[in-house]
């Protein structure tokens, strides 16, 4: 060896080499982050590796949709983030917090009750969802106005709010297999309704 020539071993390092499960280690430092991500912030440091090659894409795609907590607050924005990362991509999610709001949007027959519909049925499609968080904002009397019948036609908009607030029920009982439910935003429904849509949602696929 020639004096002062460098012995250290320039092997180049080979990720591709690794087991999956270490290549999913390093590639979750890239693509994961401890805070919730929204349809405004879908920006995560290291999505260039989607764009490596096939392999690569696969298997950071499993970890950026499958490890970080997604908050969708906005139906309509909610459906064209789920446009935007495809079918493939929604089925990796597991972890999801979902804030349904309440009331008129734009017309009588605009509420935003409704507008979640499509995204509910979206997202029901995910096999590997595992922990949702509903949140419903200022539904105090939501079951109360489920089982109501006697809807003052006068009210603006009444009839049709209710009507689509059946809807998300009907769409949200359709959920199976989620091990962590969390409900929250009627503290004025009894405690037992609660642990009815929690119970409903964790029956096996």
């Amino acid at each position: 060896m020639a004096s002062g020539q460098d012995s250290t071993d320039l092997t180049p390092f080979r990720f591709m080499d690794l087991p999956l499960e270490l290549q999913r280690m390093v590639l979750g430092h890239a693509v994961t982050t401890n805070k919730l991500i929204t349809p405004y912030n879908a920006r995560v440091s290291g999505k260039a590796l989607l764009h490596v090659n096939r392999h690569v894409s696969i298997e950071a795609s499993i970890v950026l949709y499958g490890d970080n907590e997604y908050t969708l607050h906005e139906p309509v924005e909610t459906r064209r983030f789920f446009h935007a990362i495809g079918t493939v991509n929604i089925s990796k999610l597991k972890s999801v917090s979902i804030s349904i709001g309440t009331g008129i949007m734009s017309s009588s027959t605009t509420v935003e009750e409704r507008c979640w519909l499509p995204a509910l049925r979206i997202l029901r499609e995910s096999q590997e969802l595992q922990r949702i968080m509903i949140i419903f904002v200022m539904w105090d009397n939501l079951f109360a106005d489920w089982g109501t019948h006697d809807v003052d036609p006068d009210w603006y908009g009444t009839y049709e709010i209710m009507s689509a607030r059946r809807a998300v029920a009907r769409e949200l009982d359709k959920f199976r297999g989620i091990r962590s439910v969390t409900v929250t935003g009627f503290p004025s429904s009894p405690p037992y309704i609660v642990e009815y849509l929690e119970e409903r949602l964790a029956r096996p696929r």
